[in-house]
């Protein structure tokens, strides 16, 4: 019998969300009171399937970043898109959007892909400056 594993999901929400006058009172650039990274890694890996998932799988369903996170989000309903919409109704919150990536559910994501993708996204955690 084959065992369904799932040895890839991962879902990362960054969700800087404290809303405490206590905690956090220092003002962005943008004069908001708060900054809020989204983004964002999903694929659903399963080992009994052969094929293995590169980059390109993932651009072919979506790998952006920036404000191009914010275009493709603002009207859906998913797990983004709610995160987001969230955020902007706040008015003292400045999003800061990071990376997106997802693909097809396939195999396991290819080594070369994974890191890829993680390395983007720390680099945009990285450049993002301090978030709240």
């Amino acid at each position: 019998m084959k065992r369904l594993s799932l040895s890839l999901i991962i879902c990362i929400l960054i969700l800087s969300w404290i809303f405490s006058e206590t905690t956090h009172t220092q003002q962005s650039a943008t004069g908001k009171k708060y900054r809020s990274g989204i983004g964002g890694i999903q694929h659903e890996s399963n080992t009994f399937n052969p094929y293995k998932v590169t980059l390109q799988d993932f651009k072919n369903i979506y790998f952006i970043s920036g404000e191009e996170i914010i275009r493709r989000f603002r009207n859906e309903t998913n797990h983004t898109g709610g995160a987001l919409q969230s955020l902007l109704s706040h008015p003292d919150v400045e999003i800061v959007p990071l990376v997106c990536a997802n693909a097809t559910p396939g195999g396991v994501v290819t080594d070369a892909a994974y890191k890829q993708i993680v390395s983007d996204f720390i680099s945009a955690l990285r450049n993002a400056g301090t978030l709240s």
